[in-house]
């Protein structure tokens, strides 16, 4: 079967290069002075020509047909993207049973075949985009302000959230076990919905430059105020 198919293959690439060649005469050629002798070379090459044409129709015709489907890449790939989607939508659901004070649902704000609305409490709202099990880009925004992946909060607390979950996706990020990196980032996530009732772990204030603790430890989930978190207060003891 496959040498049938080179055959036809190298059939085709012969046919094609001819066919160029009678081109070539018609654009440049005939165009030169000299044209019986070229008129007598486009008749050579259009009988080339049409034994090659007949040379292909034959090799095809020596094709068999498949016994069997093609599996194509697109397809596969269509099953797959299909097959992480229900894993998604399932751990999603998951986590909102767990959770009784955070929802998540299929976004209707945003047109993605995997992108989630979430809504902590009364506290905030958030959409997220995952692509291959991994979280690609989140945007937080006040309870009461409309949710879309194009506009930042009016709330600079919320900016700074946004700007701190996104360096939560980069640390609880696995190539190796996303699903599991999509889990820890949710349960990381829910610690904000203390976020303007818990004081400060370092400094036992709740705001500072009139702001809550908007930072949360990747690892306890504790509160700090941006100033407070234990790499800013390590630096400045070094200095």
């Amino acid at each position: 079967m496959m040498e049938q198919l080179q055959a036809a293959l190298i059939a085709i690439t012969v046919l094609r290069s001819n066919v160029d060649r009678v081109f070539g005469i018609f654009l440049n050629d005939l165009h030169s002075g000299e044209q019986n002798k070229q008129v007598t070379c486009l008749q050579g090459l259009l009988s080339t020509v049409n034994m090659n044409l007949r040379n292909v129709v034959r090799k095809i015709k020596n094709l068999k047909p498949l016994s069997h489907p093609l599996h194509l890449e697109r397809m596969n790939n269509f099953n797959q993207q299909s097959a992480e989607k229900r894993q998604i939508n399932y751990m999603m659901t998951t986590l909102t049973q767990f959770f009784g004070d955070m929802t998540i649902s299929a976004s209707n704000s945003v047109k993605s075949d995997i992108s989630f609305d979430i809504t902590l409490g009364y506290i905030l709202k958030a959409v997220i985009i995952i692509r291959g099990m991994m979280i690609e880009w989140i945007v937080v925004k006040g309870y009461e302000e409309s949710i879309d992946l194009w506009t930042q909060s009016r709330h600079k607390v919320f900016r700074k959230v946004t700007e701190n979950a996104l360096a939560a996706i980069l640390h609880f990020d696995s190539v190796e076990y996303p699903e599991l990196g999509v889990q820890s980032f949710m349960i990381w996530f829910h610690t904000l919905i203390n976020l303007f009732i818990e004081p400060c772990k370092h400094c036992g204030l709740h705001l500072n430059k009139f702001s809550p603790p908007t930072w949360r430890d990747f690892h306890n989930g504790e509160a700090y105020h941006e100033e407070c978190k234990p790499n800013n207060i390590s630096s400045s003891i070094a200095r």
